[in-house]
């Protein structure tokens, strides 16, 4: 191989080894999230309203912080909230 295309395959290497570096890493999360959300619909298309929709899809991209909820304490301040509540929902 001559020293010129030798010199020409390091900077065509150089120049694939910049895209790659440069290319976001999120991009398998953001085709997962598509991915997810095109089975979410199929799925529950006729029974669910595309709020309720939209609110699934945006617990799902925001995951971890779904999972640092406290639901019982959520809960917990809604019974609490009214007298009513508590009698239907008892103590919580």
């Amino acid at each position: 191989m001559s020293l010129i295309r030798k010199h020409v395959a390091v900077l065509q290497a150089w120049a694939c080894l910049a895209l790659v570096l440069v290319a976001p890493v999120s991009a398998a999360n953001a085709e997962r999230s598509i991915s997810m959300l095109r089975s979410l619909k199929n799925w529950l298309r006729s029974t669910m309203t595309q709020e309720r929709l939209t609110h699934l899809a945006v617990l799902h991209c925001h995951q971890e912080r779904v999972r640092n909820i406290d639901v019982d304490n959520i809960c917990r301040e809604f019974v609490t909230k009214t007298a009513e509540r508590v009698s239907t929902f008892g103590k919580f």
